[in-house]
Order: C-alpha cells, then structure tokens, then sequence
C-alpha cells in the first residue's frame, strides 16, 4: 500500500510543478471531492489506508505555500529552522511530540514540516 501510495503522491507532485496556481487550486478541490467520494462507496470501506493516503497529499497539497520541506538554503544554514508538528486538517500548531491534536484530538493528520 505504502508504495502505491508514493507513486500516486509523486504523480501528483510532478503534475502539480506543471500547473499554474488557478489550476492548481482547482486540481486540490477535485482530490477531495475525490476522497470524500471514496469514503462514501460502500464497497471502498477495506480502502480505508489508501484513502488516509490521499486525504494526506491532498492536506499537503493545501499547504503547499504555508510550509517549507525539502532542502536547506544557505539562509536556512545561517539560523536554526524550526522544526513544528502542525495538524494539517485543524491547521493547528505548533503541537508538542506525542501529543494529538488539541482541537480535534486525533494523530492521523499530524505532519513535521520545517517553518
């Protein structure tokens, strides 16, 4: 399932690097039309894991501007980045290691991300 997954996420990204920012917008919309569709389908419920997944990227992909990941600049090098746990369905953070979320008190959408 993890490598379906990181297929499917990296498709997306590589589709997303070729969109502008309206359509962009718009493709975020469709994914969770998408998920919510899914979560409806009675015969989808064994899915469960996957659809998590997608909600995931999608939730991510929310955030895209919001949060930096990848690799450090020479101005990153210079300070310390500071590494938070956000909850990327209540947008909350920063939350503290082990913690659930505060406001929705669930782990599922917790994400490290470096602000």
């Amino acid at each position: 399932m993890l490598d379906e997954l990181t297929a499917v996420r990296f498709a997306f990204s590589e589709a997303l690097r070729r969109m502008s920012e309206e359509q962009a917008d718009q493709f975020e919309t469709w994914l969770f039309e998408m998920v919510a569709s899914l979560r409806d389908h009675p015969n989808l419920s064994s899915q469960t894991e996957f659809i998590d997944g997608l909600e995931f990227i999608a939730l991510t992909h929310r955030h895209r501007h919001d949060f930096v990941e990848g690799t450090e600049t020479d101005l990153d090098k210079a300070k310390t980045p500071e590494h938070v746990i956000i909850c990327l369905q209540c947008e909350i953070f920063p939350i503290e290691l082990g913690e659930p979320c505060p406001e929705c008190r669930t782990s599922r959408w917790l994400h490290v991300t470096r602000i």
